[in-house]
């Protein structure tokens, strides 16, 4: 008897010290993961520079405050090398000590930043906050942030040409100055799907909180908010043959002065299986630019209405059923952007938009109406 309760007493002091130890975070040994070795987050660093291998694991813990210089992520021939950051304790802040990108993700390299991990940058710096080169990868967890970053052209958070995957965290008051992309910017070969957190308060030109030059952009879940264009796209701007889906998610309270205050589509694809896009201003919901495509599933919640761009005489296939059965049914404002030669195109939006209690500057006909539905019967779904 006396043994039993010797036992018992042995395993809740066990359970007891090993509750009171450690981070929240998953710790490097239930992960499989090699500890670097090092005082500072700098020394951790460069002992991976010198010791790492392919296809292993390694965990980062940063202990403190630190600023950096920009740091490569490059272990030469090595392959499959993962990089966990973990802030312990409570939110450590990673700061970028010069102009440059904080952390450069090279090939064969996935860094993961994980709980109590904040990127800072700062107003006068030149390049994204992280960049993730082909073949790359960036996965962010709950409790990551990527913020206060200005780059001069392009994303100003995260410049995408390989893999990132963002399951939460924060990305936030970054600017691209020049151009495109204030959050993140998904250029050639690069992939963005975002399972969850949040895209927010970012700033550029074009595409304030994502933008997607011949990328994919995959939104599963998450929100995009409050993010502003000075011209076109204040929240996702999809350039040429880039593609987004929209699976789920919110896209809302963005702003542009110019047209596509939610998503901006000119000469890429976007898919709407899911979500919603709401309370966004400047050009409406979604604008749908010459050359672009723009498909609708179900499920989907929508708001500030459509617009699409139709140029050089092309009356392209925007389809009765977008007309009637959506736009007519969710009251949503159609307008066209286009030149003199679809001026029978517009006469028609302006007959749609009155249907549906929309008014315009110019009255129109009987002879419009007729046009109308000939165009209507003449492009089918």
């Amino acid at each position: 008897m006396k043994n039993r309760i010797a036992v018992l007493w042995l395993a809740v002091l066990t359970l007891a010290l090993g509750a009171g130890c450690g981070n929240p975070a998953n710790t490097g040994d239930q992960l499989g993961e090699i500890p670097a070795v090092g005082d500072t987050l700098a020394q951790k660093l460069l002992w991976l520079n010198a010791n790492a291998v392919s296809n292993t694991s390694y965990l980062v813990e940063v202990n403190a405050d630190e600023a950096l210089d920009p740091q490569d992520l490059d272990y030469g021939e090595m392959n499959g090398v993962t990089v966990r950051l973990v802030g312990m304790g409570s939110e450590r802040t990673i700061s970028l000590s010069e102009n440059g990108t904080l952390f450069t993700i090279d090939e064969g390299v996935t860094l993961i930043l994980d709980e109590y991990v904040t990127l800072q940058g700062h107003d006068g710096n030149n390049a994204a906050l992280i960049r993730v080169s082909n073949g790359g990868a960036l996965i962010m967890e709950t409790g990551s942030r990527i913020t206060g970053n200005t780059a001069a052209n392009y994303g100003g958070g995260v410049y995408v040409a390989g893999t990132f995957t963002m399951n939460s965290g924060e990305i936030s008051g970054n600017t691209a100055s020049g151009y495109y992309g204030g959050g993140v910017y998904v250029g050639p070969d690069g992939t963005f799907i975002m399972n969850g957190g949040e895209i927010k308060d970012n700033t550029a030109g074009y595409g304030g909180g994502v933008y997607v030059l011949v990328g994919t952009f995959t939104m599963n879940d998450g929100e995009i908010k409050d993010n502003t264009a000075s011209n076109s796209g204040g929240e996702v701007y999809v350039d040429i043959n880039g593609t987004f889906t929209m699976n789920g998610g919110e896209i809302s309270g963005n702003t542009t002065s110019c047209i596509g205050g939610g998503v901006y589509v000119y000469g890429g694809t976007f898919t709407m299986h899911g979500g919603e896009i709401s309370g966004n201003t400047g050009g409406g919901g979604v604008y749908v630019g010459v050359g672009a495509g723009f498909g609708l599933g179900t499920g989907f919640g929508f708001g500030g209405g459509v617009g699409f761009g139709v140029g050089n005489g092309t009356l392209r296939k925007i389809w009765a059923r977008i007309f009637t059965a959506y736009l007519a049914s969710s009251g949503a404002r159609f307008c066209s952007f286009c030149n003199f030669n679809c001026w029978l195109f517009i006469q028609a939006a302006r007959v749609f938009c009155s249907a549906v209690s929309i008014s315009f500057d110019t009255p129109v006909s009987t002879a419009f109406i007729m046009r109308f539905f000939f165009l209507l019967n003449l492009f089918p779904a």
